[in-house]
């Protein structure tokens, strides 16, 4: 299965870094869906609760940063994506995943010498001036 979704990522004209990212991600996926459900992997036993508990797991046994845990469910819902297409499965148990809220970035603010630097710039200016 990993090889026909590994062609399908590479038709879809994507870099070989995403391809790759999300070939990883999948066999993470896999491995803790059989770890947690304690039954081999298959696309068509994975459910929608399978899909929140991954990004509960991701959040918070993993502590992941939520570009992260979004990245490896992008990932997943790729996956899925492909099942379908590929009529493997019937419907997307990840089509109403909801990805995590990312907290905006505050401003970053100069270090004391870059503070130093755009002083003594500014003071350089008002003397030529």
């Amino acid at each position: 299965m990993i090889d026909e979704y590994k062609t399908y990522l590479e038709n879809e004209d994507l870099s070989a870094l995403t391809v790759t990212g999300y070939l990883a991600d999948t066999r993470l996926f896999i491995a803790w869906f059989e770890k947690n459900n304690r039954e081999d992997f298959a696309l068509e036993n994975i459910t929608p609760s399978d899909v929140r508990e991954y990004r509960q797991f991701l959040q918070t046994e993993q502590g992941l940063k939520a570009s992260t845990v979004n990245r490896k469910l992008a990932s997943l819902s790729s996956l899925m994506n492909w099942g379908v297409e590929s009529g493997k499965i019937s419907s997307n148990p990840a089509a109403k995943m909801k990805y995590v809220k990312q907290a905006a970035q505050s401003p970053k603010w100069l270090d004391k010498n870059e503070q130093y630097a755009l002083q003594r710039a500014m003071e350089k200016d008002v003397q030529l001036a």
